[in-house]
């Protein structure tokens, strides 16, 4: 039985992933496949296979979860190319990218790969500690903003909330989108919604 966590907002994506994984193990492993969509401890811990929608500057943070992944291949799906040398934190280690444009067969051929690869390789520890990992993450104040700023509140709102001048509010955008490689406030927004729920 092969155990395959999906995450992903797209259901058009999922379902057309879910149909490609089904009959490429059916079809080339004679095995049976189950579906969790939740990320939970216990189903990164029973997964064979991960698939984990990431937006733009994510795979900068950490997802706990993670910590407790005992097997299997972990893919991140992502709308544009992500830069493989940047080292991301320990979660997140043996990722492979898969582009959400992927075609079908081209898809298939990554899970295969992938797949055959981890049988081939020993388990990658899973008992390291989050202290030493190089994630990023938002100080107190950085919070503070991101939250008034996934509500909708402009900068200027969001000064004078907290009375203090506007250009220290665009200053802490500014670093936060520094801090996750982003270019505009939009991909910052669609960040922080996904890290702050």
């Amino acid at each position: 039985m092969i155990k395959v966590l999906i995450e992903t907002t797209n259901q058009f994506f999922k379902q057309g992933l879910q149909a490609i994984i089904r009959d490429l193990f059916r079809d080339d492993y004679n095995e049976e496949v189950v579906f969790y969509s939740e990320v939970s401890p216990e189903n990164v811990w029973n997964a064979n296979l991960i698939f984990i929608s990431f937006v733009k500057g994510e795979i900068h943070t950490c997802k706990q979860e993670f910590k407790f992944r005992n097997k299997g291949c972990l893919f991140g799906m992502v709308n544009t190319g992500v830069n493989k040398h940047i080292k991301s934190p320990l979660c997140y280690s043996g990722i492979d990218f898969i582009n959400n444009k992927t075609n079908p067969e081209a898809l298939r051929e990554e899970i295969v790969y992938a797949w055959n690869r981890k049988k081939d390789t020993s388990q990658y520890p899973h008992n390291y500690s989050c202290h030493n990992c190089n994630h990023r993450k938002l100080s107190y104040y950085e919070k503070k903003i991101a939250s008034e700023m996934i509500a909708g509140s402009s900068p200027k709102m969001i000064a004078e909330k907290f009375d203090v001048p506007e250009k220290k509010v665009y200053a802490h955008t500014y670093t936060m989108r520094k801090k996750f490689i982003l270019q505009n406030n939009s991909e910052l927004v669609m960040l922080l919604k996904k890290m702050i729920k």
